[in-house]
């Protein structure tokens, strides 16, 4: 049994390796239940701009703190992590706009600040895209990795799903690209045929695998067994 991310993913199983169809489940990439769906966003006085990266090198994000001081309807908070130098250097830059953030372990709070986010900077991480895509936040990619950062990045932009960014200034680039008039509905049509690439939920992943278990090899296998190991 294969679990994918994604139909594409199964048909390029299909396609390529003769898998059977049956043998595939589509589940995306899960996230916490903690991260709620957002349909709508409710526009603000100022933009919000989340950026995640302080642990995984995404950049000099003290320089982008200070960026940050050319829009005045611009507030960012910047994800620090473990790495305590760059949240006590930022903290200390006192800007009005900015609001650094240790590592958070929560995840009502991380909720939270997807909720009041109206675009997220961060890598190309599979379960940091996901949950992005679940509260409705748009993307944006300053670095990727060779492998699979690359790969999840080509097929991520291929999809409208990220934005890449160049180098220089970072949050010019985001702004110009959020005030874009179009901007926010191609957003949410990629959204929308992305979840359509997705067709289990959780708990119909969990009645197929099942099902597949105690057809195949493994028929006493239980629910509470299955759920136990996901």
């Amino acid at each position: 049994m294969h679990i994918v991310p994604s139909k594409t993913v199964g048909q390029f199983l299909q396609n390529e390796y003769g898998v059977e169809e049956q043998h595939i489940l589509v589940s995306g990439i899960p996230v916490h239940p903690a991260m709620t769906a957002t349909s709508e966003k409710q526009r603000k006085n100022k933009w919000e701009l989340l950026i995640a990266g302080g642990n995984s090198g995404l950049g000099n994000l003290a320089d982008i703190a200070r960026q940050s001081t050319a829009f005045d309807q611009l507030h960012v908070t910047i994800l620090c992590g473990n790495n305590r130098p760059l949240y006590e250097e930022i903290t200390q830059m006192n800007l009005n706009n900015v609001t650094a953030l240790p590592y958070i372990d929560s995840r009502d709070e991380m909720n939270a600040l997807y909720e009041r986010a109206d675009a997220l900077v961060s890598k190309p991480g599979g379960v940091t895209i996901s949950e992005a895509f679940v509260k409705h936040v748009p993307v944006f990619v300053s670095s990727v990795l060779p492998g699979q950062e690359q790969l999840n990045m080509d097929y991520l932009v291929q999809k409208g799903l990220v934005f890449p960014l160049e180098e220089g200034d970072m949050l010019a680039q985001v702004m110009n690209q959020l005030m874009e008039p179009q901007f926010e509905q191609s957003y949410s049509t990629a959204l929308t045929v992305q979840r359509d690439e997705v067709e289990l939920g959780t708990a119909t992943l969990v009645d197929r695998m099942l099902y597949q278990l105690n057809t195949t090899t493994m028929p006493h296998f239980s629910k509470k067994m299955l759920l136990a190991t996901i």
